[in-house]
């Protein structure tokens, strides 16, 4: 349903998968990041943040999660959290370098003051 672009759809399956988990059982990281995702796109970015930290938090090994966690963050105006998040991903996996410094999701840690220029020589790229 992702793919499809049928958010709403997801939004509810996932929802519901994630409230009926059992809480003393394993925190569904892979539900949460697909959870956080569909929030991050649907601009709900507090809620996105909430659901990528369990993920993360459940699963240390979900780079997706991390890096949506970074858009969430710049989303909100959170530049601080979110140039640390970017920073971890990239030094850990670079690919994601090249996604980043053309994200529109990342534009205002690209396009701020005082980010700009570190967010280029992170993405190695040079601030435009």
């Amino acid at each position: 349903m992702l793919r499809d672009g049928r958010l709403p759809e997801a939004r509810v399956l996932v929802e519901r998968a994630v409230a009926a988990a059992d809480p003393q059982a394993r925190p569904l990281p892979m539900a949460r990041a697909t959870l956080g995702t569909i929030y991050l796109k649907t601009h709900a970015y507090d809620q996105a943040v909430e659901q990528l930290r369990q993920a993360i938090a459940g699963d240390t090994s979900l780079w997706a999660a991390r890096y949506n966690l970074a858009c969430a963050y710049a989303r909100l105006g959170r530049l601080s959290e979110a140039y640390d998040v970017l920073r971890e991903l990239v030094a850990s996996q670079p690919e994601y370098a090249t996604l980043a410094a053309r994200d529109g999701e990342l534009a205002a840690l690209r396009d701020d003051p005082e980010y700009g220029a570190r967010f280029a020589a992170l993405v190695g790229g040079t601030k435009k």
